[in-house]
């Protein structure tokens, strides 16, 4: 048959689609060849652990391979991420860790042995906690305090998980924001700043509802304002922010899927479609928010862009309030 204009443009559209089509499947074809681990730089039992371990049941059930979340705590999330950083990039290692040990942690430390930008990528987010102000039982409102400490200022304490933490950084920018000037009482974790607030001996704290959910519901802290534009679904009686008269007061954990800085681009694409396909599922979502965290979907581009904007942002405020890496 003579070769028409018709049928050569028919075959030239398949001659530069076939290798296309070929990448293509080659790609859906991807399977993990043995036990894929999910390192997570906490102990047990904290929200990036609950939130790998649903993730890795997903996955595995779509690989239909073993997926297991190893913890590997210590150096805030250094020791976990040290080791993702090593791994090959082959679609067998993979860690889920938060803003804090991903953005703030590296900026804080003169040394490390990986390369934060790039020895590890974001493939996607895969959640966020809000943020909720806390105080004593017998606190009053924020805006009382807030009036106190314009009037005198440091005469208010706020607790936070460690200096050039998320904690602290977000309390500089409120201030900084609002005109205030509060005295920060420091704390080598979570739990035990929240102790103190509970015990009375500290005036607020910033913190995620999960993370306080105990010391809430058995009425030893009162939550003083949802750190948001609207009320927690969850926490319906607690007004929020923006509507006690700060909008500009706003406030997120985030929690990242991440993978070794080696990994190939077209791996990257694989396992991050299929990472979205699990955070879209109906038990995904109802896993996350049934411990009082939010859904948050980004891409690895997307995570990768607002992580350099937190860098940057994060960098500048420790320059103003003189933290300097050791």
């Amino acid at each position: 048959m003579p070769l028409t204009r018709r049928s050569a443009a028919g075959a030239l559209a398949i001659a530069i689609a076939s290798p296309l089509l070929m990448r293509s499947a080659l790609a859906q074809q991807f399977q993990p060849t043995k036990s894929v681990r999910i390192i997570v730089p906490y102990t047990p039992g904290g929200v990036p652990d609950l939130m790998a371990r649903q993730i890795a049941k997903e996955l595995g059930a779509m690989w239909k391979q073993s997926v297991i979340v190893e913890n590997r705590a210590g150096a805030s999330g250094a020791i976990g991420i040290e080791m993702l950083s090593k791994s090959p990039g082959d679609g067998h290692s993979f860690l889920i860790a938060d803003d804090g040990a991903l953005i703030s942690a590296p900026l804080l430390k003169a040394k490390l042995s990986y390369d934060p930008v790039t020895d590890i990528v974001p493939l996607g987010s895969v959640g966020a906690s809000p943020y909720v102000i806390v105080g004593p039982p017998d606190s009053p409102s924020i805006q009382q305090l807030f009036t106190r400490a314009k009037s005198n200022p440091g005469s208010v304490d706020y607790a936070t998980n460690g200096i050039g933490g998320p904690h602290h950084q977000i309390w500089e920018r409120w201030q900084e924001q609002l005109g205030l000037k509060l005295n920060q009482i420091a704390y080598s974790g979570t739990l035990p700043a929240l102790q103190d607030v509970a015990a009375g001996r500290v005036a607020l704290m910033a913190c995620t509802p999960s993370s306080a959910l105990a010391l809430l519901q058995g009425g030893r802290i009162k939550p003083l304002a949802a750190v948001s534009k609207t009320r927690f679904p969850f926490m319906p009686n607690v007004p929020a922010t923006a509507e006690l008269g700060y909008p500009t007061m706003e406030a997120v954990a985030w929690y990242c899927f991440m993978a070794p800085g080696t990994m190939p681009d077209s791996l990257k694409e694989k396992v991050g479609a299929d990472l979205r396909a699990v955070l879209t599922s109906k038990d995904y979502i109802t896993s996350v928010e049934e411990r009082h965290n939010v859904s948050l979907v980004l891409t690895g581009k997307e995570a990768s862009e607002r992580m350099a904007r937190e860098r940057a942002q994060a960098k500048a405020l420790f320059k103003r309030i003189g933290i300097e890496p050791a």
